[in-house]
């Protein structure tokens, strides 16, 4: 295994870099291809993000905004 996207967030940290938690793999776009569903948690804050996987790396393509 290839490791293309890693993120690493202390509980002190949480205001700037939120906690990521992957919700499930989905075919968002119909190709073939799955998409991660993350969900964002910050100190206060709740998002979730799909991240598009390619060949050698990892695209954000859409989140929600906070709540």
């Amino acid at each position: 295994p290839q490791i293309l996207f890693k993120q690493v967030t202390s509980a002190a940290q949480l205001d700037a870099v939120p906690r990521m938690r992957l919700v499930d793999a989905v075919d968002t776009d119909a190709d073939n291809r799955a998409e991660l569903i993350f969900e964002l948690a910050g100190r206060t804050d709740q998002q979730f993000a799909i991240y598009k996987v390619h060949d050698r790396s990892v695209e954000r393509v859409f989140s929600t905004g906070g709540s």
